[in-house]
């Protein structure tokens, strides 16, 4: 990989001057990983989006080829989805309006 091949210079940057990553697909890597070559800030862009339009792609491409919504097998209960904002939003409130910035 090629990120990997330049941890030495990642190791020789300055500590107080963080190293940021974009991450758009899977590497291999851990953030445990990246984060011992010395990275401090990790984002993944557009990833996650890309990742849900996947999903949408490959259960779309499954219905009109097959005609079967085999696609649809593993999706997330709606109770799990709205379960996991309600926590995000109560954890950003009990927080404060400095995690609001931060997202």
């Amino acid at each position: 990989m090629r990120f990997a091949s330049r941890s030495d210079a990642c190791r020789r940057t300055p500590r107080p001057k963080p190293i940021s990553l974009l991450v758009v697909r899977d590497s291999g890597l851990s953030v445990a990983d990246i984060a011992a070559l010395g990275v401090r800030r990790i984002s993944v862009g557009g990833a996650l989006a890309l990742a849900a339009w996947t999903g949408f792609t490959r259960a779309a491409q499954v219905l009109k080829s097959e005609g079967s919504f085999a696609g649809l097998a593993s999706l997330v209960p709606y109770g799990d989805i709205n379960e996991f904002f309600t926590t995000d939003y109560r954890a950003r409130q009990a927080d404060g309006p400095r995690s609001a910035r931060s997202a």
